[in-house]
C-alpha cells in the first residue's frame, strides 16, 4: 500500500492517468518499525496497524530511482475504479458542499467528505448515516426490489437479481466490517425470501458473526465491527419490548424512538471508550435526521446519481432537489455542534465500569421483558 503526495493539483490529476490502483512501484525503500505512543492513552500506530496485518513501514529515498508498470487488471480494481468514476459525477450533480458527503453515503467514498463536516457528523454521532451499513443495505434491497418488480419482473427473479448486485455494492464501496456484516445478513434474508424459510434476527446475525470472524479472526479488533454488532445485538434485545411498552403515538414514530433508544445505550460504552466525546444531543438528532436522510435524501440521492450517470442533465432535478433539503440541513448541524450544547469529554472507562455497564444492560432487558419485577 503505497501513498503519494503532490505539489499541485495538476500533477495529481496527471499521475491519475498512469498510476492508480494495481499499479506495481519499485524502487528502493528504508523500513522502519512504527513508532510506539510516547504519551499515556495516546493512540497507538504499531497497534492499529498490526490488526490490519502491516508490520513496517517504508520511507522513499529518492523519488528518481522509482520506476512502475502499468496497471494490472483485477476485479477490486475494477471496484475502485467505478468508485471513483461515480464519486466524480456526484461532484458535477451536486453542491460542492453536499457532494462529498454523498459520495460517502451512497459509494463509501468517504476520502472525498470534507473534513470539518466529518467531524460535525462525528461530534453529534451521525457517522453512522455516512457508514455504509444495515439501514444502507436494507435501504437498497427495498429499492431495487421495489424497481424490479415495478418493471415487470417476478418476486422470485427479483430477490435473485439483489442478491447478485449486492456484494459487487459492498465490493465498490470498500467492504468496510460494518458494510460486510449487513451484506451477509441481507444475503441470508434474500436467501430465505427465495427458499420460503422464516427470517430470525437472532440466527441471521449470529452466521454473520461466525463467517466473518472464521474468514478474518482480526475482524474482532475492528471498531465498526464492534459496534455494528453490538448495535443489531440491541436492536434485537430492546426494539421489541420498547415498541411495545409506546402506545401513544404512530406505530412508526414508536417503532423509530424504541430504535433510537436501544442504538443510544447499547452503543454509548464504545462511544465514549474509542472517541471520548459524546453529545447527549445526538438521540434527538438522530431522531430526526435519520429518517430525513433515509425516506429523502437518499433515495432522490441514489436516482439523481443512477440518471446523471447516463447523462448529467438527466439526475440534474433531482440532484437541485437533493440540494434543496439537504443544505439547510448541513447548516443546522454546524450550528448546533459549534454551540457544543450538551457536549462532554470522557476518559475511557474501566474495565469494571464497562462490565457494570453491561450488567445494567442486562437487568434492564429483564425488566422490559417482564422477567424482573421493580
Amino acid at each position: 500500500q503505497t501513498t503519494l503526495y503532490f505539489r499541485d493539483k495538476a500533477s495529481w490529476m496527471k499521475a491519475q492517468q498512469t498510476l492508480g490502483f494495481g499499479t506495481r512501484i519499485t524502487g528502493e525503500i528504508e523500513l522502519a518499525l512504527p513508532i510506539a505512543p510516547t504519551n499515556p492513552e495516546a493512540f497507538n500506530y504499531p497497534e492499529y496497524l498490526h490488526w490490519q496485518r502491516i508490520h513496517r513501514i517504508g520511507k522513499i529515498k529518492e523519488a528518481q530511482t522509482l520506476s512502475y508498470d502499468g496497471r494490472s487488471l483485477s476485479f477490486t480494481g475494477a471496484m475502485v475504479a467505478s468508485q471513483q468514476w461515480l464519486a466524480e459525477r456526484t461532484t458535477r450533480l451536486f453542491a460542492p458542499e453536499s457532494a462529498g458527503l454523498l459520495a460517502g453515503m451512497l459509494l463509501g467514498a468517504v476520502d472525498e467528505i470534507d473534513t470539518d463536516l466529518y467531524a460535525t457528523f462525528s461530534s453529534l454521532g451521525l457517522t453512522h448515516v455516512i457508514a455504509i451499513s444495515g439501514q444502507h443495505i436494507t435501504l437498497l434491497i427495498a429499492g431495487l426490489v421495489y424497481t424490479l418488480r415495478l418493471c415487470g419482473v417476478t418476486r422470485r427473479r427479483a430477490y435473485l437479481a439483489t442478491a447478485l448486485f449486492l456484494p459487487l455494492y459492498v465490493a465498490m464501496s470498500g467492504s468496510s466490517a460494518s458494510a460486510v456484516r449487513a451484506l451477509v445478513m441481507g444475503e441470508f434474508v434474500l436467501l430465505a425470501l427465495l427458499t420460503g424459510r422464516i427470517r430470525d434476527g437472532w440466527n441471521l446475525i449470529g452466521a454473520a458473526f461466525l463467517i466473518m470472524i472464521g474468514y478474518d479472526p482480526y475482524y474482532i479488533h475492528n471498531i465498526g465491527f464492534q459496534l455494528s454488532y453490538l448495535v443489531t445485538f440491541g436492536l434485537l434485545v430492546f426494539v421489541p419490548p420498547l415498541t411495545a411498552r409506546f402506545t401513544v403515538g404512530p406505530a412508526a414514530l414508536c417503532r423509530l424512538a424504541a430504535v433510537t433508544i436501544a442504538a443510544t445505550v447499547v452503543s454509548f460504552p464504545l462511544t465514549i471508550y474509542y472517541f471520548h466525546i459524546y453529545s447527549f444531543l445526538s438521540p434527538i438528532i438522530n431522531f430526526l435526521f435519520v429518517p430525513f436522510i433515509s425516506v429523502i435524501v437518499a433515495p432522490l440521492a441514489a436516482l439523481a446519481l443512477l440518471l446523471g450517470s447516463v447523462h448529467p442533465a438527466l439526475g440534474f432535478l433531482p440532484a437541485k432537489i437533493v440540494d434543496l433539503f439537504l443544505l439547510p440541513a448541513l447548516q443546522l448541524l454546524q450550528m448546533i455542534e459549534k454551540g457544543q450544547l450538551l457536549r462532554s469529554a470522557f476518559r475511557s472507562p474501566s474495565m469494571w465500569w464497562m462490565i457494570g455497564y453491561f450488567c445494567w444492560l442486562i437487568f434492564l432487558a429483564g425488566w422490559l421483558y417482564d422477567k424482573i419485577t421493580l
